[in-house]
């Protein structure tokens, strides 16, 4: 149910159906080691089951949340900031990486507000652009040097990890093909 909701909150939402569909294969794959389980059958009891089962946990997410969910990202206080300061593209461009990489830090997502990552992307992108910032840049966007610099390890930190390992895929099976227990019963 978070990830349905966090695909909704995202430029690209998931269908309900994409959602349960891949919770299903991985339920699968590690349940019966399968190595290209079937595809849940949309008109099957279990699809339904699950479909009302994440409706009813989405509802209770929200309101646990007092349906206040609004996803602020970093990508415009990059421009408005680049703006202000009237940098290059080649900083706003090198700054933008670096808030698309911060993606991939926990911490930075969740207990850094996305102004302090953008001012962090920018700090990184001008030293490493050799572009001089305004002395007092940072307070004129409610930031502190401490933070941004403490922002800006951990995003350096990333790029001191092993890179990650893809292991390919299997095929994906035919999506006309349905799996037996997925079935309706006969009537």
């Amino acid at each position: 149910a978070c990830t349905y909701l966090a695909c909704k909150a995202e430029e690209h939402p998931k269908t309900m159906r994409a959602i349960l569909t891949v919770f299903d294969r991985l339920k699968k794959f590690q349940s019966f080691n399968m190595q290209d389980p079937p595809i849940l059958n949309p008109l099957s009891s279990r699809y339904h089951e699950w479909k009302t089962w994440l409706a009813q946990l989405e509802i209770e997410i929200l309101s646990q949340l007092g349906f206040i969910f609004c996803v602020e990202h970093p990508y415009k206080f990059v421009l408005s900031f680049a703006n202000c300061l009237e940098l290059d593209i080649d900083v706003v461009q090198k700054a933008w990486n670096y808030v698309n990489d911060s993606f991939r830090i926990p911490h930075c997502c969740l207990d850094m507000q996305p102004h302090q990552v953008a001012c962090a992307a920018l700090w990184i992108a001008a030293r490493d652009l050799n572009v001089r910032l305004p002395h007092e840049w940072p307070t004129v966007f409610d930031t502190t040097q401490e933070q941004i610099e403490t922002c800006a390890r951990l995003m350096l930190d990333l790029y001191t990890q092993p890179k990650v390992q893809f292991v390919p895929t299997t095929q994906h099976p035919d999506p006309n093909e349905v799996a037996l227990e997925d079935k309706e019963p006969e009537r």
